[in-house]
């Protein structure tokens, strides 16, 4: 069984200084992105989700044995 590849799923966060949706590829998670409405960096922490993510993989995996 391949894989899961999480990457390019987007997700949507609100801009911490204007609200705007700001939206982002699991990919850019622990670096830095832009507001496209107010150009603000916004940091995107880790915090153990892509650690999450290949816990997931994992998971599914088993199912299958």
């Amino acid at each position: 069984m391949n894989t899961l590849n999480f990457d390019d799923q987007e997700l949507t966060i609100e801009c911490p200084d204007c609200k705007s949706p700001v939206t982002f590829t699991i990919k850019q998670v622990g670096s830095s992105i832009n507001c496209p409405n107010c150009k603000s960096i916004i940091t995107l922490k880790d915090e153990g989700l892509k650690n999450g993510l290949a816990n997931i993989d994992t998971m599914v995996k088993n199912l299958f044995k």
